[in-house]
């Protein structure tokens, strides 16, 4: 039978749109109608349903996923028929598969973007794999993202057993899985065992990285032979920017016998993790070495810090971003000297989630300034007299729950101030021009950011996340951020130069950054948004910033 688009399946579930087609199942986008949520409802095409063959397979598709629950499985909701077809209902991923990504970025994903799923792949392949199962069919195609990032494995239609009962299930010389992917000693009909599921993975990781398969061919018998005779090719000339040792850890998860493999899929993951952790720390050290500020800024933090104002220490060194760094005695924050600069401030021509407070983009020249690498914690607070606010006994929360003029009070009391808002969106981009610092797209954020994908719907600690190019943590999502300049509903006639943009009449104060409860396109590096001077939230907090002399 044919779903149409709009039916309710059992009175429960409301089929919105088709997402996706095999030559055994549909999946259809659906909306479970008691409480509004979508999800994912995969039914056996109707063609299949007296195929003996494809409706096994599509059972035991259910039986493991009815049996086996992971953080990193695409979870089983629900199983049902109807008109005699079977169906699934699973949780919806709306990041889209590995095979969208790799689409969507030109065929190639960087390191970093694999690296987190590597390992939560691997993660969910060595529980099954401890539970005495084997997927068979790992590939772009059958990982999934929901919108946070996270991935997740799918497809449980091959899974077999490691017993000798699940023997029968397939025939001697028949070929399970998807070629390309497919082991050497699976093409070679030899008993499944954990390190095949491995190797396919080695292939998706090697693909992700390279562009391309190891192993391509014309025909089948030719990629079948290559497959079993050939080591791949050098991923180290395919892919140049990849460190040595993750191209060591994915070439040994390729290697031909299952033996010289990994010890298990978490082995890979981590090998992988820890080859790209040594190479960005020597990138990370390369860059501090290499960054040049200009001098007249040096000049000026120099001088700044000579004469010993405003609380700081006399002496400055690199962060692991290569910029300039002091800290402020009384407060212990660690501030940041970011470079003068232009940039263009505002929403690019047909930003994705821009709003119209965000035009006109126009350029803007700020001058150096020193920013406080974190948001100010409940601690700093504390230690700059800041008493009786934020009510957090977690020292290393951001302060919240404190108004603008409370924030603005407390630095001016300690010698700094405020950041402009042309201060933040500078500091914020750290030289990016794209939606956020760290790309264009919603999912990279992850790792850069709380927000309403990931934060669990609480704040967090600051620090925790990756900072951005200047070294400068959670400047999107955990807390709004207060600036010191007046809301304006759009940014016509706003000044080219980077102090604050005040207007007596206006009775709004600009937030800049997003919080943990934000969705992803109100973490954007232009977006803007307004708050009551007088009104404490508990989703607004601050960034202190301190001026620098004129140098000479």
């Amino acid at each position: 039978m044919e779903i149409q688009i709009g039916a309710v399946l059992d009175g429960r579930w409301r089929t919105v749109r088709r997402i996706g087609q095999g030559g055994m199942a549909t999946v259809y986008l659906a909306e479970q109608v008691s409480l509004g949520r979508m999800v994912a409802v995969k039914v056996l095409n109707a063609g299949h349903v007296m195929a003996d063959e494809l409706r096994n397979r599509f059972e035991r598709e259910i039986r493991a996923m009815t049996t086996v629950s992971h953080a990193h499985v695409v979870p089983l909701h629900e199983v049902g028929q109807t008109g005699g077809v079977p169906y699934l209902v699973l949780g919806y991923m709306e990041g889209g598969s590995l095979r969208l990504w790799l689409t969507e970025s030109g065929g190639r994903l960087p390191c970093q973007r694999v690296q987190r799923w590597l390992l939560h792949v691997s993660e969910a392949l060595d529980f099954f794999h401890s539970r005495g199962l084997i997927h068979r069919d790992v590939k772009p195609d059958n990982i999934l993202f929901d919108a946070a990032g996270d991935a997740f494995l799918s497809d449980f239609g091959i899974v077999r057993g490691l017993g000798p009962e699940t023997q029968a299930l397939t025939r001697v010389g028949q070929l399970v899985g998807t070629l390309p992917y497919l082991s050497p000693e699976a093409l070679d009909d030899q008993p499944p065992a954990p390190a095949r599921d491995q190797y396919a993975l080695g292939v998706t990781v090697y693909e992700a990285l390279a562009g391309r398969l190891p192993f391509v061919a014309t025909s089948y018998s030719s990629l079948v032979t290559q497959i079993l005779t050939d080591a791949p090719p050098s991923l180290q000339k395919l892919a140049p920017d990849v460190p040595s040792p993750c191209v060591d850890a994915v070439m040994r998860a390729l290697a031909r016998e299952p033996s010289q493999r990994h010890s298990n899929c978490v082995a890979f993951a981590t090998a992988f993790s820890e080859g790209l952790s040594k190479a960005e720390l020597k990138d990370d050290r390369r860059r501090a070495r290499s960054f040049s500020y200009d001098p007249a800024a040096v000049a000026a933090l120099s001088n700044f810090l000579r004469d010993g104002k405003e609380g700081f220490g006399r002496n400055f060194c690199r962060n692991g971003q290569g910029m300039l760094t002091v800290t402020h005695g009384r407060t212990g924050l660690q501030f940041v000297l970011i470079p003068g600069g232009e940039f263009l401030m505002g929403a690019r021509p047909g930003e994705e989630g821009h709003e119209q407070d965000e035009l006109p983009a126009h350029r803007v020249r700020v001058r150096p300034f020193l920013l406080s690498a974190t948001l100010c914690t409940q601690q700093a607070w504390t230690k700059g007299d800041g008493r009786g606010r934020g009510g957090n006994p977690d020292l290393c929360l951001p302060i919240r729950g404190v108004q603008w003029s409370q924030a603005r009070a407390w630095c001016r009391q300690i010698g700094l101030r405020l950041p402009s808002e042309a201060e933040w969106e500078y500091a914020c981009r750290a030289g990016a021009t794209t939606r956020f610092s760290c790309g264009e797209m919603d999912r990279e954020l992850s790792d850069r950011a709380w927000y309403i994908e990931n934060s669990d719907n609480r704040i967090h600690p600051v620090g925790e996340l990756r900072p951005n190019a200047w070294g400068l943590f959670d400047m999107n999502g955990d807390v709004w951020e207060w600036c010191e300049d007046s809301y304006h509903p759009s940014y016509e006639g706003a000044p080219g130069e980077g102090p604050p943009w005040c207007d007596r009449d206006s009775p709004l104060r600009i937030v800049r950054g997003g919080a943990w409860s934000s969705p992803a396109k109100d973490c954007r590096s232009a977006t803007r948004n307004r708050w009551p001077p007088e009104i404490p939230s508990e989703a607004v907090g601050f960034r202190p910033a301190a001026s620098l002399p004129d140098p000479g």
